[in-house]
């Protein structure tokens, strides 16, 4: 049916050009059934290489009848353009054996797109260029779609990683004030689990912090997250299970979403320390997880056995060798300049939109 309108299309302008005697119009439409037909000595309807790069300042004038017929075939190639997946599913759709698929790539090969030239498997596009040129400049049509495209770009780069006026990416800080130990959140087995992803370096070192303290799985658990921004919902963190989530949850968006009752618009970000009994986000930011997580070795020292005690008293007194009184300012300092130069420096070089972002984030790292 959509071939047939086509054909009726075609058929009324052939007669509009001959009842007007346009020269020009019967090219057009010569050139909308078979591009071949072209005549490549008219410069309104043709341009050669050199000049589809360098395109003439001053286009020459075309017959006001003569534009409005270049109007027209853009559209119905465009509306062609637009029907062809339609028509493609619906032929499919009847006939899964094949042979009306057969019949539908017959009939996709005669639409004027260059896309199945009959016996040939040259890709010429869409033509497009070749009919709008008659109308808009190359240059201004390539213009256009380059900064379409630059601007959908920034704008997606601009919502996963937030950046200042430079384009120097910013990360976000959430705090969600949490401290493992107070009233809100006591010393209690079985209480606290903790999601990592393996591809993220920040949680690396928590999961490192967790194997050299030794924290037993009832002290607190740790799932393992799949990265897949296909499945997620938002960002990429997805669980392996519902149950695997320990909050029936299918990806971190949802966490977030039911743990703060919809509250929660920032980045669904990894690692992310859960009370499982409040059902709250103790925090989401990795310096302040390690520092809480030591606390957790306190529970071992209330064991009734004397001899697990006595062990696990050293282990608690051991506690403070991870941050040392003595050091803690410098190890304080130290992590300033390796988050701000070296571990978010290398974020900042991947996430610039400009190159002056890039350089300057490049020089700290």
């Amino acid at each position: 049916e959509g071939n047939q309108r086509t054909e009726r299309a075609i058929e009324t302008a052939q007669q509009r050009s001959h009842n007007s005697g346009s020269q020009l119009h019967q090219l057009s439409c010569a050139s909308f059934i078979q591009p071949s037909l072209i005549n490549h000595s008219r410069p309104t309807l043709y341009r050669s290489p050199s000049q589809l790069f360098h395109p003439p300042t001053k286009q020459p004038r075309m017959h006001p009848s003569a534009r409005a017929h270049a109007r027209f075939t853009l559209r119905m190639r465009l509306a062609a353009l637009l029907l062809l997946p339609l028509q493609a599913c619906a032929f499919t759709t009847m006939s899964p054996t094949g042979s009306v698929a057969a019949r539908a790539s017959s009939q996709l090969q005669g639409l004027p797109f260059g896309i199945g030239d009959k016996g040939n498997s040259i890709d010429k596009g869409f033509n497009i260029l070749e009919v709008a040129t008659t109308v808009v400049p190359q240059g201004r049509i390539v213009g256009t779609a380059k900064g379409s495209l630059n601007f959908v770009w920034k704008r997606m780069m601009t919502e996963l990683a937030p950046q200042d006026k430079s384009g120097l990416y910013q990360r976000p800080k959430v705090d969600f004030g949490g401290v493992i130990g107070s009233a809100e959140h006591p010393l209690e087995r079985n209480r606290y689990q903790v999601y990592l992803g393996n591809p993220c370096p920040w949680c690396h070192r928590v999961q490192l912090v967790i194997n050299v303290l030794g924290l037993d799985e009832d002290l607190v658990g740790v799932t393992n997250l799949i990265d897949d921004p296909i499945k997620a919902s938002r960002g990429g963190w997805i669980f392996r299970s519902k149950e695997d989530s320990k909050l029936n949850v299918r990806d971190m968006r949802e966490m977030y979403d039911k743990l703060t009752g919809g509250s929660y618009k920032g980045r669904c970000t990894a690692p992310a320390l859960v009370d499982l009994k409040s059902q709250t986000i103790v925090a989401n930011e990795s310096p302040d997880i390690l520092r809480m997580l030591p606390k957790l070795l306190e529970l071992r020292a209330t064991t009734s056995d004397d001899e697990k005690s006595h062990s696990n008293a050293q282990s608690s007194s051991q506690l403070t060798t991870l941050v040392p009184p003595e050091l803690e300012s410098y190890i304080d300092e130290t992590n300033a300049w390796v988050y701000q130069l070296l571990s978010n420096g290398v974020y900042q070089c991947g996430f610039s939109t400009t190159q002056q972002a890039y350089d300057a984030a490049f020089r700290n790292v």
